[in-house]
């Protein structure tokens, strides 16, 4: 098993274990490419977290490699009996941001993280509220990995929409690392 494997695995188990109390329903892991299609399907079981990785970079320190990943979290609410779906994203935001930055899926909690409200009116005409957190995580490969053929770097790519923005998520593989 690769190491974004493992990351990706470890943060899902994680997350699934934290919100055992149905805070969240749905704790699921996306290819990126979130349209409005694809929000109204994980809609149905929200309260939701769904992932996905973003860009990347590759680098070679004192003889190891290391993947930079950006690493995105898409937190979707809709109206509860007992919350409003605007309560409810706040709560929801508040309670991962902690998660998050305690983690133990990965070597070390992120430092920082970017948290963006991505209100749009195709998601106030579905009744939803959905909130795009974003932070960084560098992963030591191991020292046999072949960077040209490495399957990892196919899951770290797509398409980030949130509202009238849209984000293409690329990634360069480099041939030969300095």
């Amino acid at each position: 098993m690769g190491e974004l494997v493992r990351i990706r695995d470890a943060m899902l188990a994680e997350v699934r274990a934290h919100y055992t109390d149905k805070q969240v329903t749905t704790v699921a892991w996306h290819d990126g490419e979130f349209d409005l299609k694809a929000i109204e399907r994980y809609s149905r079981g929200a309260p939701a977290i769904i992932f996905s990785f973003g860009d990347s970079n590759v680098s070679k320190r004192g003889g190891h490699v290391f993947i930079g990943i950006e690493i995105v979290a898409v937190l979707l609410t809709r109206a509860m009996e007992s919350l409003d779906r605007t309560t409810w994203i706040l709560n929801l935001t508040e309670t991962f941001l902690q998660l998050l930055h305690s983690n133990t899926w990965a070597d070390r909690a992120p430092s920082t993280s970017k948290t963006v409200n991505a209100y749009s009116d195709s998601l106030d005409r579905l009744g939803l509220s959905m909130c795009v957190v974003q932070w960084d995580d560098v992963v030591e490969l191991p020292d046999d990995t072949a960077l040209s053929t490495l399957d990892d770097f196919l899951l770290a790519h797509g398409t980030l929409h949130t509202g009238e923005q849209e984000t293409e998520q690329l990634i360069t593989i480099p041939n030969e690392v300095e």
